[in-house]
């Protein structure tokens, strides 16, 4: 049964993953709504409680917008991991606002 705010949307795209700044692998987004996601990591396991950073590219009809979000993994699978996003400051939020907004519109399958 789904216990989100919103239900997440289908999403494909290219990865970045980051930990402290560095990256550390790349991967691909499963799925995703206003509160966090779920991806697949391509080399590397991460636990529980991992705060990471996501970054990836948004290609819409007008231009090309870049995301670099702070996570913070809930659970883990062998097919992918579960993350909440992480609101450091009000720039965060608009970036994740956004970025819902956009994939709503987008309707990406």
């Amino acid at each position: 049964m789904e216990h989100r705010w919103s239900i997440r949307k289908k999403f494909k795209n290219d990865i970045c993953i980051y930990r402290n700044g560095v990256k550390v692998d790349t991967g691909k987004i499963c799925d995703i709504n206003k509160e966090g996601m779920a991806f697949k990591a391509d080399n590397l396991f991460f636990m529980k409680s991992t705060k990471l950073e996501i970054e990836f590219c948004l290609d819409d009809s007008e231009d090309i917008k870049n995301y670099r979000i702070p996570i913070l993994v809930l659970h883990t699978s062998k097919t992918k991991v579960g993350a909440m996003f992480i609101f450091f400051n009000k720039n965060d939020l608009m970036d994740i606002s956004s970025l819902a907004n956009n994939i709503q519109e987008m309707a990406v399958v």
